[in-house]
């Protein structure tokens, strides 16, 4: 993300409202500064500068998110305002919600299917590195598109990429080899390499667009092409992976992830021949799981069939922060999540 040098106006709430908008959540759950934070001359020159210039700020959210925060931005501003002679809304903020509306906009159809860059905040780091944010591309509000859930990034994935951060959850990555098993967005393989220093990634999906994507945001975060690979997988059958560079097959891995693997049941029967694929030929040591607690029953059936294959699931004493504590990876709390780690029986 491209910042401007200057820090004039910065306040701890006004940041948590630029990573909120840059991650494009859920208008009714950004957090908005106190209206007596938002009438400082410099504070609105923060925000223009770090939500909405386009000559200093990328990757920008959809315009019609763009125009609903700034709206909302602009009538806490007006409704604080208290003398109207003293206080003021910044010239450039009107400016640009006027240039915004007086472009065509596409339809609420359009809008809903139509993906767009997005940057994930780095937990820990607010207001003490600038930048530091995971670039993916997707729909935040697409639930389904051509057969698949990939292309948005789902609460689990987030959930377990905050667990990750911490200092037990950095120790299964940083120094290993990880695959991914249902990479979707990549947002969790992309994370391990840039932040998590993980020596080499494997991101995983059965449909060839979402790897694609993941490619192009190796680029879009100046990671090094050669350290994390893609590969088509499709559960139960043998994974086909391509060789790098030199012609040589990664041939093991340390560590495998997955996020919102188990929300069919009927996608049991084929990720556990996958999960002992990857223990047997792969010499994987652990498997981490995060998954959003739905329906019960797919969780019993799961840990059901992983005890018929001489698999232990090993529950993590992990919650994520409540949403209005969190500063980075911002995600919904309401319904349970948990993470597992799953092992041989051996081991």
């Amino acid at each position: 993300m491209m910042l401007p040098a200057s820090t004039r106006g910065d306040d701890p709430t006004v940041r948590l409202l630029v990573a909120q908008y840059l991650q494009v959540v859920e208008a009714h759950n950004v957090s908005i500064p106190p209206g007596y934070v938002l009438l400082k001359p410099d504070v609105q020159d923060y925000i223009y500068q770090h939500m909405f210039n386009e000559t200093n700020i990328w990757p920008l959210p959809p315009t019609g998110y763009r125009i609903r925060i700034l709206k909302m931005l602009l009538a806490k501003m007006e409704e604080s305002m208290s003398d109207p002679d003293e206080d003021e809304i910044s010239d450039d903020l009107m400016g640009y919600l006027g240039s915004l509306l007086s472009v065509p906009h596409e339809s609420p159809l359009e809008q809903a299917q139509k993906l767009s860059y997005v940057s994930y905040t780095v937990p820990g780091r607010l207001g003490h590195e600038v930048g530091a944010s995971v670039i993916t591309w997707e729909n935040r509000g697409l639930i389904l598109s051509s057969g698949t859930t990939g292309f948005r990034t789902w609460e689990a994935a987030l959930h377990l990429a905050t667990y990750l951060a911490t200092p037990k959850g950095k120790s299964l990555i940083q120094g290993m080899d990880v695959i991914e098993l249902g990479s979707g967005t990549g947002l969790l393989s992309l994370y391990c390499l840039k932040y998590l220093g993980a020596n080499s990634v494997m991101a995983t999906d059965r449909d060839p667009a979402l790897l694609s994507n993941i490619q192009d945001c190796v680029v879009q975060n100046n990671l090094d092409p050669a350290r994390i690979k893609t590969g088509i997988w499709e559960w139960g059958n043998p994974f086909s992976q391509d060789g790098d560079s030199s012609g040589k097959s990664i041939q093991s891995f340390d560590v495998a992830l997955g996020a919102d693997l188990i929300y069919d049941v009927d996608l049991v029967p084929l990720l556990i021949p996958t999960l002992q694929d990857l223990f047997d030929n792969y010499k994987i040591k652990h498997f981490v799981i995060s998954a959003t607690l739905r329906n019960p029953k797919t969780f019993s059936a799961f840990f059901e069939a992983c005890g018929e294959s001489n698999l232990n699931a090993h529950e993590l004493e992990f919650e994520s922060p409540p949403r209005e504590s969190q500063d980075g990876l911002f995600h919904s709390t309401d319904v349970p999540i948990r993470t597992y780690i799953i092992s041989p029986s051996r081991l």
